[in-house]
């Protein structure tokens, strides 16, 4: 009577999980490298991020991140309403990704919504220390869209000080020339 009951047990069914075995990386560190390499925006990685992100077995951080290097692939091919609303859905399902601002304004700048942009990257401090520079020249760049040359030029040198030689911020200091200050004349001069 035992093992009957043990066997009946066994043949219960439940919900069945698949595992996918990967004969490389799985999806999300591929779309992850893929990403940080700085690869062209490839059919192929797009499609190898999107897998990362609509994998139902991984983590909500795991998809979450998915879904912003899916923004970022789907930003440098020119799809930014389409970044956006990936940054913005992960956003919701982890509160608590690492530049996510950065990529946002990135987005917005591309999109030419500059003073969006500028909000985005109101707090850059609390983005994390090796992000900074590129917040400050973001920040700088719509700075400049918006014809605020002072303070584009600030953000631009903070982002040079920041991390020198990071070209970004070295071309765009290229185009200004800081004059000489000068003393008011007095009646006498």
């Amino acid at each position: 009577m035992l093992a009957a009951s043990v066997i009946a047990a066994m043949a219960q069914p439940v919900a069945a999980q698949s595992r996918t075995l990967y004969a490389d990386a799985p999806p999300a560190v591929r779309c992850a490298d893929g990403v940080a390499s700085g690869k062209s925006a490839t059919i192929a990685l797009l499609h190898t991020c999107e897998d990362a992100m609509n994998a139902t077995t991984s983590q909500r951080s795991v998809r979450a991140a998915s879904m912003v290097n899916t923004g970022i692939v789907l930003m440098r091919r020119g799809e930014t309403s389409d970044a956006l609303a990936l940054f913005n859905r992960a956003s919701s399902l982890h509160d608590d990704l690492p530049g996510l601002s950065l990529n946002i304004a990135a987005a917005q700048l591309r999109a030419g919504a500059n003073e969006d942009a500028l909000a985005t990257l109101e707090d850059i401090e609390a983005l994390p220390d090796h992000l900074q520079h590129v917040a400050y020249f973001n920040r700088g760049l719509a700075h400049w869209r918006l014809d605020q040359v002072y303070e584009a030029y600030a953000d631009f040198k903070t982002a040079q000080a920041i991390m020198p030689g990071y070209a970004p911020a070295r071309n765009a200091l290229a185009h200004f020339t800081v004059a000489p200050e000068y003393q008011a004349a007095s009646v006498n001069d």
